[in-house]
């Protein structure tokens, strides 16, 4: 018995021990610095930029009215594969919304202005424009 209980402890090990190498996967330095109460993270494939024409105009309508701690954007190549395999990108364009540095949701829905600006606005809500704040 006592034999049995060995290999029955080492293959839990074996279970576990990858389990824990996920979990303690650090998180990408940019995720760190998210500092915005929503964060925008539009996933980019340099092979296709005219089919992320309506994110680049649905989250300028949006940043527009939004100061910079409501809402930050940033754009991130798919050659960036620390973060892409961090959130696990999985299409290009993809938009990720991060609250501090969580992952709240993602988009990899319609090439639609329409559908994007949606879901922006599901996620963001902007009281103040720039201008009021700034000026």
């Amino acid at each position: 018995m006592p034999g049995h209980a060995m290999r029955l402890l080492a293959a839990m090990i074996c279970l576990i021990l990858p389990l824990t190498a996920c979990a303690a996967q650090s998180q990408p330095a940019m995720i760190q610095e998210l500092h915005a109460e929503t964060s925008m993270l539009l996933f980019s494939d340099d092979k296709n930029l005219s089919a992320e024409r309506p994110f680049y105009k649905a989250l300028l309508n949006k940043s527009n009215n939004c100061s910079t701690d409501q809402m930050d954007v940033r754009i991130i190549s798919s050659q960036k594969e620390d973060i892409t395999q961090y959130v696990g990108v999985s299409s290009y364009p993809s938009l990720y919304v991060m609250k501090g540095t969580e992952l709240r949701d993602k988009y990899e829905g319609s090439l639609d202005q329409s559908d994007i600006e949606t879901f922006i606005n599901g996620h963001v809500t902007c009281e103040e424009t720039k201008e009021r704040k700034e000026g």
